[in-house]
Formats: structure tokens, C-alpha cells, sequence
């Protein structure tokens, strides 16, 4: 068997003399199961050792970008460099590239633009269209790992998704709202920010499924391209509502919601639940004032942090079976509010 390590080095390592270590690695015969056992274990202390000094001193630059509201991209770049600094003993840095519109074509620009200038990795929440996927497909091509955020991009070769699991998080909203209404009969107001991201359209299809069995009792009314603007979110709104009667609900995955809110107030719509997504600024004033129901998160720290061991993984300087698992789905009301 050939080793990484000289067998001293595993010798000291297990406490073991260089004969007996010798007859392990080399499979002499006459070692007890548990002498093994003990040089397999310090073999594999040994490769932490090595991959921990590997880190020391490693610099990484990651690119972030974002098509998202202001408020909620500026909640993903504190995430990101709140954590940066724990993931000694590497170095990281964030170049952040954080929009609240971009067309396909900026963003196919941006992208090859970084695909020329080199990265360690990327870590894109942007839509999931087929000119993108295609741009994302080279970058990967070249060598430059991708990680998906909050919102997947599944035809892109990605390396992997970072986020909560958003059909789950849409059957969670449909859960609670089905309970609240009970045997009511009314309109709930689904808003999406844009229809071209996968995650919301996840959390739709998600949330319909709880409705699906009592079509003739709740309706579900959608809006989108409101992109989570207010200004855009308020006129598209009052548009839609002014035609509309008896608002039961809201269910929001995509923003805007100070605007959806005084929407609802000026067509007078009988809204008594609301359900956000995301702890940003004005989701969290809106649970404090008690003018929205819940807010399902997910911890965007946490997320940070696994994106960037990934990019290490990539890189080998984390164990090749190192895997991660979708993000919790939190929920929080005006009596909970985490402090993330």
C-alpha cells in the first residue's frame, strides 16, 4: 500500500513503534484488529493535518451575483462578510456584483466577462433561462466552480444548490394558510417577483398543492413581474385588486410587500393572514408593526458559509465526501423574530 506519509510520521502519530506500523502498512501479517485500526485512524488525522496546512495561507476571490431588491441583496453581502473571516485557515474575498433588475443579456456580459478575467468560483442568484445556463456551462467548462443561490439554476452544470428546499417552503405557506382559512371561501394573492426565477416557481407549485383538492372554494389569484419593487409592485397590485373581490390571503415569495399591504388597504380587501419570505428590513418592521402574519426564512449565514466550503471542496481542500443538506425552513412572527 502506498502512503502519503512517512511511516515514522504515522508512527508518532499513533503512538505505535515504526516495526509495528511497518507490518500494518505493508501487510505483514501478525497485527491485532485493533492496532490497525489505530494506524488507519492516524493516517486519516494525518490528511486533515496535511489539508489544514494546505489551507494556511490560501486566497480565494468568489464573484457574487445578485438580481435581486436592495434590501435583500444587501442582507446576502453582510451574510457573506460576516463569514468570510471564520473560514481560516483560508482567505476569502468577495467580489460583489448586486443588481435589483439586469436583462439576460447584462447579465451573459458580466458572466463571460468573468469567464475571460478568471475566479475561484461564482455564486449566482439569477434566472433560469437557457441564454444563461448556456453562459454558466462554459464557465464551468473552464474550470471555474458554480454554486447556485437561494434560486437554481439545475441546467447549468452547477456544482451544487445553496438554499432551502423552495417546494417544501411553498407546501409549508399552503399548510398554514389551508388551516387558518378552514372552510371559508375567498381569494388568496399569490406574488411573484418574476416568473423566470426557479425558486418562486418552486414555492408555487409547492403552495398550490395544498389547494388543489377545493378549486371551487379558493381561488388563487397571481401577480408577478413586480420584480419586488414597490413602486412596480403598487401599481401592478392595485391593477389586479381593483378588479378583485374578497382577498382572504397573501402569500408573498416575491417582495414588495409594504406595497402589496397598502394595495390591499386602498381596494378594502378582507386580508387576515399574510406570509412573507425572507428577514429583510422591511419584512422584519412590517412582523414588528403586526401587519404580516409570518415570514418563512432561511439562514442566509449558514448558507454563506456552505457556499464557500464548497468552493474549498472544489479546490480539495475539503475531504472529497464533504456534502451539505438544504437550508432549515424557518418561521418567524412578531413573537419570534431571530436575530440572524
Amino acid at each position: 500500500m502506498k502512503q502519503k506519509f512517512l511511516l515514522k510520521s504515522i508512527a508518532f502519530q499513533a503512538g505505535l513503534s515504526l516495526a509495528t506500523v511497518d507490518r500494518v502498512v505493508h501487510k505483514r501479517g501478525n497485527v491485532k484488529q485493533e492496532t490497525a485500526l489505530r494506524v488507519q485512524d492516524a493516517i486519516n488525522e494525518l490528511e486533515k493535518q496535511r489539508q489544514t496546512a494546505q489551507q494556511a495561507g490560501k486566497r480565494f476571490t468568489l464573484d457574487v451575483i445578485m438580481e435581486a431588491p436592495e434590501r435583500f441583496s444587501k442582507e446576502v453581502k453582510k451574510a457573506f462578510e460576516k463569514e468570510m473571516p471564520g473560514m481560516r485557515p483560508a482567505s476569502f474575498r468577495c467580489r460583489f456584483h448586486l443588481n435589483e433588475i439586469m436583462s439576460v443579456s447584462q447579465i451573459i456580459a458580466l458572466l463571460n466577462k468573468i469567464h475571460r478575467r478568471g475566479s475561484h468560483g461564482l455564486i449566482l442568484k439569477i434566472p433560469d433561462v437557457p441564454e444563461i445556463n448556456q453562459a454558466v456551462q462554459k464557465i464551468v467548462a473552464a474550470g471555474i466552480p458554480v454554486v447556485s443561490f437561494v434560486t437554481d439554476i439545475a441546467r447549468s452544470n452547477r456544482l451544487a444548490y445553496i438554499g432551502m428546499d423552495n417546494y417544501e417552503s411553498g407546501k409549508t405557506a399552503g399548510y398554514m394558510l389551508k388551516n387558518f382559512l378552514g372552510n371559508q371561501s375567498g381569494q388568496i394573492l399569490l406574488t411573484l417577483s418574476r416568473d423566470i426565477f426557479q425558486g418562486e416557481e418552486d414555492r408555487e407549485s409547492g403552495f398550490r398543492s395544498f389547494f388543489s383538492d377545493i378549486p371551487q372554494r379558493i381561488k388563487i389569484l397571481k401577480l408577478s413581474e413586480g420584480r419586488g419593487d414597490n413602486s412596480k409592485t403598487e401599481s401592478l397590485a392595485l391593477e389586479l385588486l381593483s378588479r378583485e373581490q374578497n382577498i382572504l390571503a397573501v402569500y408573498s415569495p416575491g417582495g414588495g410587500n409594504k406595497a402589496i399591504l397598502e394595495a390591499i388597504k386602498r381596494t378594502k380587501q378582507p386580508c387576515q393572514f399574510f406570509i412573507a419570505h425572507d428577514l429583510d428590513r422591511d419584512n422584519v418592521q412590517l412582523l414588528r408593526q403586526g401587519k404580516i402574519s409570518l415570514v418563512i426564512y432561511h439562514n442566509l449565514r449558514q448558507d454563506a458559509r456552505r457556499a464557500c466550503q464548497l468552493i474549498l471542496r472544489y479546490h480539495r481542500l475539503l475531504p472529497s465526501d464533504f456534502t451539505i443538506s438544504p437550508s432549515e425552513i424557518g418561521i418567524a412572527t412578531p413573537h419570534n423574530i431571530p436575530c440572524l
